[in-house]
């Protein structure tokens, strides 16, 4: 939803922009296993065009993590 609402606020039916929480704080396990994801550009998200929700999981980064 957050990506079809324009930030705008005199294009949208909302009184505020909508703002998007963005956890940039230092995650070595997210960065591994996170292959690829959306980008921030001048502070906003890019939407990908691909299917699915725009992340790429490097499947062995998530075996290196695995307990058994």
């Amino acid at each position: 939803m957050l990506a079809g609402t324009s930030h705008y606020p005199a294009w949208t039916p909302m009184e505020r922009p909508v703002l998007l929480e963005w956890d940039a704080t230092e995650n070595p396990m997210r960065d591994r296993v996170i292959a690829r994801g959306p980008a921030i550009v001048e502070g906003f998200v890019d939407v990908p065009e691909d299917p699915g929700l725009g992340v790429e999981v490097d499947r062995d980064a998530v075996l290196a993590f695995l307990v058994r």
